[in-house]
């Protein structure tokens, strides 16, 4: 270190003339620098500030099922198998991650807490595993799940309720392309696939998403919203089997019935749907939002509310990937294919779809556009694929601002309620002051 403050005083008392001894004594204080072990400061180079952010030591792979729960652990290098219920969750968590009943006793025959309903089994050649294991904090794990149509709610919420926060939901295609590069032998199970899971997280550690969990409210309109088109979906096909050439009076009685319960059933989920968006005041701003945007009525702006918990938080880019209206290039050496969208969330692409084709009839920007696009030779398809992009886009732009604007607005709050606090604790503290002044002058007297 010495030898390094010396090179500085050098440079600063100017002993050195011409800009290239200086540029070489700069290099070398920084080569200098790089070599010493400095406790207080360092220099970290790009890949450096990556692998610092991603601090995982430990990684969990769950390979989920209907019933049952494949988990293996890199920390001991074990297969766990549970049922997928929250209690052996909770099990699981406790005797093996957080080790709070140490199991030397417990483990017989490859078992421990034989209960009725929760058995878990541990595939370990013997018990010293977990006591030799290394440490396990809510930090530097990771939870990579399995994507499995909705089975994985269960364990997820267990897990990041338990203080496990870190936890990764992972593509199914995607592990399944990174296993076929990997494996030399093809077989498939659920104690492979949960070993996959882990192999695909720490190799591919730089580019996973963590998973953020959403509001309640969210996850309720989300439902509802998906409960909705499935009404809607049964009776468009009620009134098709209404319109068959060779139907009777009672099958004709029996589907009206239908659609009037399904009418019933969509007219009270939508008030549900409705109430929950009022008593929410971020979800109702940006609702209102929506509403003000031409060509986008109550059906539109509830789905693209549920089904798209990103707007305002991602950049232009990302916006019109999730919406599928991004044009993926196909290019290889000479060959230029045809661009074409593809991705992205259907229920979102067809919503914006419809929104573009009322836009077309009622807004006459949107026209002018849309004309302009055919004038120039494009597909009426690519047409309203660019303004459906540009519509998701600016959609994204007001949301950001909105967003933005309720930030200042609680930061002002928050500094208004701190300078209150402390002219109300100033004023006590004088008011003490000339008090006791009082108090002291009078017993003088």
């Amino acid at each position: 270190m010495n030898t390094i403050f010396n090179k500085c005083n050098k440079v600063v008392n100017c002993n050195i003339h011409s800009f290239g001894e200086i540029f070489n004594e700069f290099n070398s204080i920084n080569n200098d620098y790089n070599n010493t072990n400095c406790s207080n400061a360092s220099v970290i180079s790009n890949t450096d500030i990556n692998k610092s952010n991603k601090h995982f030591t430990n990684f969990i792979g769950i390979d989920v099922g209907k019933y049952k729960l494949d988990i293996y652990c890199s920390f001991n290098n074990t297969h766990y198998s549970i049922q997928n219920k929250e209690n052996s969750i909770k099990e699981f968590i406790d005797n093996i991650l957080l080790q709070k009943n140490k199991c030397n006793k417990n483990i017989k025959n490859n078992q421990i807490n034989k209960n009725i309903d929760n058995v878990i089994k541990l595939n370990c050649n013997h018990s010293n595993d977990i006591n030799n294991s290394k440490e396990i904090n809510y930090n530097n794990t990771l939870i990579v799940i399995d994507l499995t149509g909705g089975y994985e709610i269960l364990c997820r919420d267990t897990f990041y309720n338990m203080g496990f926060t870190n936890i990764h939901l992972a593509e199914g295609i995607k592990v399944k392309y990174f296993s076929k590069s990997i494996l030399k032998n093809k077989a498939k199970t659920d104690k492979i696939d949960s070993k996959m899971l882990v192999l695909y997280a720490e190799r591919m550690i730089n580019d996973l998403r963590l998973y953020n969990k959403t509001s309640e409210d969210l996850n309720k309109l989300n439902e509802y919203v998906e409960r909705i088109y499935d009404l809607k979906d049964m009776k468009q096909k009620e009134k098709n089997r209404l319109e068959a050439p060779r139907n009777s009076k009672l099958i004709n009685k029996t589907i009206l019935s239908c659609i009037k319960t399904l009418e019933k059933q969509i007219e009270e989920i939508e008030k549900e749907i409705l109430y929950i968006i009022e008593h929410n005041p971020e979800l109702n701003k940006i609702y209102k939002l929506l509403l003000s945007i031409k060509g986008i009525g109550q059906v539109i702006a509830y789905t693209i509310l549920s089904h798209l918990p990103e707007l305002g938080k991602v950049n232009r880019r990302q916006i019109a990937s999730i919406s599928g209206c991004a044009p993926k290039v196909v290019e290889s050496c000479s060959i230029h294919g045809y661009r074409r969208v593809m991705g992205g969330r259907p229920i979102i692409k067809q919503m914006l779809f419809n929104a573009i084709l009322v836009r077309i009839r009622t807004d006459e920007e949107t026209k002018e556009k849309y004309e302009y696009f055919q004038s120039k030779g494009k597909k009426k398809m690519v047409a309203i694929v660019a303004l459906m992009r540009k519509l998701i886009v600016s959609i994204n732009a007001k949301v950001k601002e909105l967003l933005k604007e309720e930030i200042v607005i609680k930061d002002n709050i928050q500094s208004n309620n701190i300078s209150s606090i402390s002219s109300n604790n100033i004023s006590s503290i004088s008011s003490n002051n000339i008090s006791s002044i009082t108090t002291n002058n009078n017993k003088t007297i």
